[in-house]
């Protein structure tokens, strides 16, 4: 599912002119790499362990969002 969206998102940004190519393939590169890491990585650890690490990322992530988004106002 993820593919054909995301594909279709990226061609209109393309089309607009909003694309680095290279960023883009450095960050496909390494999110292909780290995915594999990752699920590697996600054996080793407990369902619960790997709940409060992914909990704790996305609250990490949320305070910076939120924190950019009050900077700008």
């Amino acid at each position: 599912m993820m593919f054909p969206i995301s594909t279709l998102a990226v061609y209109e940004y393309y089309k607009k002119g909003n694309i680095d190519i290279k960023n883009g393939l450095i960050i496909c590169l390494f999110y292909t790499i780290l995915a594999g890491v990752g699920a590697k990585l996600n054996g080793l650890f407990s369902q619960q362990t790997t709940l409060y690490i992914a909990g704790g990322l996305n609250a990490i992530a949320s305070v910076i969002f939120f924190y950019q988004g009050y900077k700008q106002k």
